[in-house]
């Protein structure tokens, strides 16, 4: 399935069940991406960076085929990096919004029930 459009969010590289992996947000929705650590450090230099709008194809979440469409006109080396943290409040206002009420993290985990 071809989707294109902004990403609104990030994540850092990590391994998931033996694969390297990262991951984007677009359209309130979370996609993963798997390669080498060389293969998606490049990604996350050049395409995978909040703001830049890209063009793939997805099957079942994991993003086979990735494309930039254009970079984000504030992309910038010299941006204050506090800007891209999700804090604890940003967090639970989503999952709220979403009807969730439970999150775990790999630190903490909230029950709000």
């Amino acid at each position: 399935m071809k989707i294109s459009g902004k990403i609104e969010a990030t994540s850092v590289i990590k391994e998931y069940q033996g694969q390297l992996q990262t991951g984007f947000k677009i359209n309130n929705k979370w996609y993963n991406i798997q390669g080498t650590e060389e293969q998606l450090s490049e990604m996350k230099k050049t395409i995978i960076k909040k703001g830049n709008e890209i063009e793939f194809d997805a099957d079942n979440n994991m993003v086979k085929d990735i494309k930039l469409i254009s970079e984000s006109s504030n992309t910038s080396h010299t941006k204050n990096w506090q800007e891209d943290i999700v804090n604890f409040e940003t967090l639970l206002d989503e999952a709220y919004k979403n009807g969730l009420t439970r999150i775990q993290t790999e630190k903490i985990e909230i029950d709000l029930e």
